[in-house]
């Protein structure tokens, strides 16, 4: 079973909102793994649901917690201080354990973050199968030498992977480290709570259950398999994206590099941005200057541009107008200059139709910068057909982000 795409805190979020919605279990967590199911797009990711009973819920603050909010969000890599958080809290609060759902809120007093807290009462049939353990490092991650420390460095995708196969190795239905660590003589522990089979339920949720836009997003637009790109970020290429023979004229671009975006892309850019808020995407021409376009959806069709940053000082944005009955583009209708001392954003607002008050009629739009004795250097626009596939109804925001 491969390991999922989407995010570890996106992970336990999902697996908590699921059993929300469904009340399919008082809360749950990811294993991590995933399994290929009939849709080749869409994967069954294994989930441990907790019973009722042996669960409650706290929303602490940050500071409540004991930890600096922005490491949740900003440093993902350290997980284990969440969980040994999490595990402290709950210790404070006469639970036998706790652990974060990455669910967060924002309150008057700061930000608060869902905790599941554990009852742990022993080994059963006396307890509820809910106990704690000591596993040596080198029984979870077999190939890490003996007495090494690399695997606290591991992602912790690896690490729920590994512990769920030994605990199935070891007569048990699930584990979840507690962020825990030790060095005993040489020899590495890691902390885990255990959780005997009668104690949790195991299924294989699909992607859509889950509501992994990852795996939504590449249904809907039917991205080719195999999907090699994970996440919210993608990268457009610049002429490499075009395929021989050449292109209709609607698939080129009228100057710079060519930013041909394949349909399937711009549909997945789109549901991304449906879905989540927003879509994060590199825009890359063939030298160093690059573009980060930042699209978000609106709640009518129109298409409003946004251009301007620090960085965007000494550049211009151009729209181009495309003539679709002789096929051919018509040339540059507007564009707009960055100054050296500018840095505020301004906006327009494009339609491939007939303009109305402050619109403009235009089909794409490309960059330009100023170069050597103030001459205008063609840096890349994006295809007539691109564009216009992916701007309606939607927000877009270009910020330069190499140096002008």
């Amino acid at each position: 079973m491969a390991g999922s795409s989407f995010s570890f805190h996106d992970q336990f979020q999902s697996a908590n909102d699921w059993c929300n919605r469904t009340g399919g279990g008082g809360a749950g967590f990811p294993t991590c793994a995933r399994k290929a199911g009939a849709d080749p797009h869409v994967f069954g990711h294994g989930t441990v649901l907790l019973k009722y009973t042996d669960i409650s819920l706290a929303n602490p603050t940050a500071a409540q917690l004991g930890i600096d909010p922005s490491i949740v969000e900003f440093a993902p890599e350290r997980w284990r201080e969440v969980f040994t958080a999490a595990n402290l809290y709950a210790h404070a609060h006469n639970a036998f354990h706790g652990f974060p759902t990455f669910q967060r809120t924002e309150a008057s007093d700061g930000i608060r973050f869902w905790v599941v807290l554990l009852r742990g009462t022993g080994p059963a049939p006396a307890g509820n199968g809910v106990t704690w353990r000591d596993i040596p490092a080198e029984e979870v991650f077999p190939e890490v030498p003996a007495g090494a420390s690399s695997f606290l460095s591991l992602p912790p995708q690896t690490w729920m992977e590994r512990l769920d196969a030994w605990a199935l190795a070891h007569n048990q239905g699930a584990a979840l480290p507690t962020g825990w660590t030790a060095n005993y003589g040489g020899k590495w522990v890691v902390g885990a709570v255990l959780f005997e089979p009668s104690a949790v339920g195991r299924v294989l949720l699909s992607g859509t259950e889950l509501d992994y836009y990852t795996e939504i997003c590449a249904q809907e637009s039917q991205w080719p398999l195999p999907m090699t790109t994970t996440g919210s970020v993608r990268v457009i290429a610049s002429s490499d994206s075009l395929a021989p023979p050449a292109p209709l004229a609607v698939d080129e671009a009228p100057f710079g590099d060519p930013l041909y975006v394949e349909p399937f892309k711009v549909d997945y850019f789109r549901c991304v941005a449906r879905r989540t808020g927003r879509c994060l995407v590199a825009v890359l021409a063939k030298g160093p200057d690059g573009v980060q376009m930042d699209i978000r959806p609106r709640a009518d069709n129109r298409r409003l541009v946004y251009f301007g940053n620090g960085t965007s000082r000494g550049t211009w944005i151009v729209a181009h107008r495309f003539n679709f009955t002789t096929q051919e583009g018509q040339g540059e209708v507007i564009s707009y200059f960055r100054g050296p001392h500018e840095n505020q954003e301004f906006a327009f607002e494009l339609t491939p139709d007939t303009a109305g008050p402050g619109q403009i009629q235009a089909h794409t739009i490309g960059f330009v910068k100023q170069g050597i004795l103030g001459i205008a250097l063609p840096i890349m626009s994006f295809a007539y057909s691109s564009f216009i596939r992916l701007s309606p109804g939607m927000d877009l925001r270009f910020n330069w982000v190499t140096p002008s």
